[in-house]
């Protein structure tokens, strides 16, 4: 049988449990486009064969972008986007 002293020392009425917890810190992720496509429906193709799902949409300065993540796992550190700054689409 395992020893929980620790776990009970945590919630004894001491002044360690003021003390916040340190923030996550978020991973930076570096794009880098890989291909072009003519229409929506290409890209949501080729995003889909490779294995990602859409995650979120949101609008930028650089135009919309479409943000897709691995299907596969929820800890794959896998992800893409679609940017659509007009007539032309990339996979970034």
């Amino acid at each position: 049988m395992e020893d929980f002293g620790s776990f009970a020392n945590l919630e004894s009425g001491s002044e360690e449990e003021n003390i916040p917890l340190p923030k996550k810190r978020k991973l930076q992720a570096d794009y880098v486009q890989t291909d072009q496509f003519e229409s929506m429906e290409h890209a949501k193709l080729y995003c889909k064969s490779r294995g990602y799902k859409f995650r979120v949409k949101s609008k930028s300065a650089q135009g919309t972008k479409h943000f897709y993540i691995c299907k596969f796992d929820d800890g794959c550190p896998s992800k893409a986007f679609i940017l659509l700054p007009g007539k032309v689409l990339e996979l970034a």
